[in-house]
């Protein structure tokens, strides 16, 4: 049978959730992975079978145990064990998955054709959270070449609020009136 990241970040969830530490377990899991990113090699060492299980054990327990939560360094000794830590971001991914869905949480893409200011911020999060029935996490990015209005992106939908857009409209109105 084919493991997958879903299935161990499932697992280390629910005892996240039995201990109530979902979201300290999400922080661990995250500055683990930006250990992991800055210092390549060291997934190749953990996954590497040139070397000793005990060894690559032992390394885990020296980097993280003093650190994070006993179920996080052995959450990672399993990955390690099983021949599987190059899943571990496939598994954060997924535990982050789990994390907004129990948390009712969906994350915003909100595009604007210039900054916007904290009380168009909150204005515009309001909304979303009233449409979505839940709340957001928004990302704000601005992008010229709306050259007005905002585009809002959520869990694969897309609100496309911009001058850009309504511009696009009018043109293929008019396209098609010739």
């Amino acid at each position: 049978m084919m493991e997958s990241g879903r299935e161990y970040a499932q697992a280390l969830f629910m005892i996240a959730k039995e201990n109530s530490s979902e979201n300290m377990y999400l922080e661990c899991l995250e500055d683990i992975e930006i250990c992991f990113d800055e210092n390549t090699k060291y997934i190749d060492f953990l996954s590497s079978v040139n070397i000793s299980k005990n060894e690559r054990l032992s390394a885990i327990d020296e980097a993280f145990s003093k650190s994070m939560p006993e179920h996080i360094v052995s959450f990672l000794k399993i990955l390690c064990q099983r021949e599987r830590i190059g899943l571990f971001k496939d598994c954060v991914k997924e535990y982050k998955a789990l994390h907004s869905f129990s948390s009712k949480t969906v994350t915003a893409k909100i595009t604007s054709a210039f900054e916007l200011d904290d009380d168009e911020k909150n204005s515009v999060l309001k909304k979303i959270e009233k449409v979505k029935g839940c709340s957001v996490v928004a990302e704000y990015v601005v992008d010229p070449s709306l050259i007005g209005g905002i585009t809002v992106e959520t869990e694969g939908s897309i609100i496309d609020n911009s001058i850009r857009s309504r511009l696009c409209d009018v043109k293929e109105v008019m396209n098609r009136e010739q």
